[in-house]
């Protein structure tokens, strides 16, 4: 009970940190959009940092902040089971994202941003835990 307890928190914290990433990006390109130079600068925010970075970094904080709220918990075990979550909802989205896309039209690219979208959120998760072992031990 505790370990899905745990990792639903680090589903939360994955999502506020992704959140708060995402805000103060948009706050950057929203200042780079009004710069004359700028709009090659706010493209790369816009598609590399926003949208890849963001979740990167929700998963980092997911792996690295739920073992210090959970003691009990072994950080190896959040981040096994956060990272199974994650693919579990991925492969789902993907196929009904797959089924829909005959019938909305969205494009490839849509697709290619997601699953890019979530090796970020799993790479962040892996450097997460490997970052909180170390500084554990």
């Amino acid at each position: 009970m505790k370990t899905a307890l745990a990792v639903i928190a680090a589903c939360v914290f994955m999502l506020i940190g992704w959140l708060i990433l995402a805000a103060l990006l948009y706050g950057v390109m929203y200042v780079a959009s009004h710069a004359r130079e700028g709009v090659g600068l706010m493209h790369v925010l816009n598609i590399l940092l926003m949208w890849v970075l963001g979740p990167g970094f929700g998963g980092f904080l997911a792996t690295y902040i739920t073992p210090r709220v959970f003691k009990t918990i072994d950080a190896s075990t959040i981040a096994t089971s956060f990272i199974s979550v994650v693919v579990t909802l991925t492969i789902v989205l993907s196929l009904l994202t797959l089924m829909l896309a005959q019938h909305d039209g969205a494009g490839v690219g849509q697709f290619i941003l997601f699953v890019v979208q979530v090796a970020a959120i799993i790479v962040g998760a892996k450097i997460g835990k490997s970052v909180y072992v170390p500084s554990n031990t």
